[in-house]
């Protein structure tokens, strides 16, 4: 007995000095790479890589010097140009914390399905990383811009991403593998957020724009960038982008207003459900689109009587009317101004009438997409509870409207 135990422990603590890693390395020889830009100059692609600068961390925050640096290279692929930065890099680059991708707009017009292609063969790469377009702007320098709230540029893209996402609605944070998956899946096209950078791009990089408590150089997130196959045909609008993220279930919350009396009223939307039906009739495809949600006056500054039943539903009626006509808007415009269906309605008639899709599959988007007949519900429950207690300008000025 005490001759197996004592083998037991042996081959145990055996299994502790042979068990390894086949591309273990160590991490003090290593670049952790947490953003990555693509842009193309002179028919040669640059990549950007924005690294963590480890051994200033420490000294940045008495010294002020740099926690973070970006490495360039050139080269006539992707690959040749990513692994150039070695040239300039003293370590090993990692990937395997890569946060954020942001590509220039003139290779998303045309070239997105190479970098779409290298990224995915990656084996250190996670593919849950954001990709950005940079609007107006290379790419590489919205790796450069620093930000007071962060500490590095690439956590701030993410980060502001993923709140603008969730309460705004006008952007939204798609994954790498998200992208991919809209690509290769049957009816339908994607969609990806965009940037620009406001200000001057070398103030952006110094020292002082991130000590500053109003920063001359900021990042701003803009509206959705529109796909059609692998190739970006063009931008929305913001209310546009609010209608495509709500009708894709990207965000669960929204703003809208609406013109009543004299003045907006703002609403805050939540708790979206989202039907979505397809039907033939006479080989004609319909799409029927339903939507509730729940809304709370969110500013209010007209003399509205709130108290009165009556108001109330005028108001709801106004807000569902504003919401239909945005829906059946941003349908139409991705019908007739980019050709693009990138709420994947082809995709449901896919499911349900493979022949169908089958046969004009490939005429989808271009040609069969702009005949489909929208039709759109809208059902949006008022809160009563807190957000229509009276407003004060009527209290202020008197009882004369309802």
């Amino acid at each position: 007995m005490k001759k197996k135990l004592f083998l037991v422990l042996f081959f145990s603590l055996f299994a502790l000095f042979v068990t390894g890693c086949y591309n273990y390395h160590e991490l003090e020889n290593l670049a952790i790479v947490t953003g990555l830009s693509i842009d193309k100059k002179d028919n040669q692609y640059v990549i950007g890589v924005l690294v963590a600068n480890s051994k200033k961390q420490e000294a940045s925050s008495k010294e002020g010097q740099s926690q973070t640096i970006v490495y360039e290279g050139h080269g006539n692929s992707v690959m040749e140009a990513f692994y150039n930065i070695d040239l300039e890099s003293p370590k090993q680059l990692y990937i395997g914390h890569l946060a954020v991708v942001v590509i220039d707009e003139n290779i998303a017009k045309n070239e997105i399905e190479k970098i779409s292609d290298i990224l995915i063969r990656s084996p250190e790469s996670r593919k849950n990383f954001y990709i950005v377009i940079a609007r107006d702007a290379k790419a590489a320098d919205v790796l450069k811009i620093t930000s007071p709230l962060e500490s590095y540029p690439s956590q701030n893209v993410s980060m502001n991403l993923k709140n603008t996402s969730t309460y705004q609605g006008i952007s939204t944070d798609i994954t790498y593998s998200e992208f991919i998956a809209s690509m290769l899946t049957p009816g339908i096209n994607p969609t990806l957020p965009t940037i620009k950078i406001s200000g001057s791009v070398k103030d952006g990089e110094k020292q002082q724009n991130l000590e500053s408590s109003s920063p001359e150089t900021k990042l701003h997130l803009d509206t959705l960038a529109i796909f059609r196959d692998t190739n970006l045909v063009g931008y929305v609008n913001e209310e546009e982008s609010r209608i495509i993220n709500i009708l894709n279930r990207r965000t669960a919350y929204s703003l809208t207003s609406v013109k009543y009396k004299d003045n907006n009223i703002v609403f805050h939307l939540s708790n979206f459900s989202i039907k979505r039906k397809a039907t033939l009739e006479n080989n004609q495809p319909i799409i029927d689109v339903s939507l509730k949600a729940t809304a709370a006056i969110n500013e209010i500054n007209t003399n509205a009587d709130l108290s009165d039943p009556d108001t109330i539903t005028k108001i709801n009626q106004l807000l569902e009317n504003k919401i239909k006509n945005d829906i059946l808007d941003t349908i139409h415009t991705t019908q007739n101004e980019f050709q693009s269906d990138i709420f994947g309605f082809g995709n449901l008639f896919y499911q349900k009438y493979p022949k169908y899709f089958s046969d004009i599959e490939l005429d989808w988007d271009k040609k069969v997409y702009a005949t489909v007949k929208i039709n759109a519900d809208v059902n949006i429950d008022l809160e009563t509870k807190g957000s229509l207690e009276q407003t004060i300008r009527r209290e202020m000025y008197g009882k004369t409207t309802k």
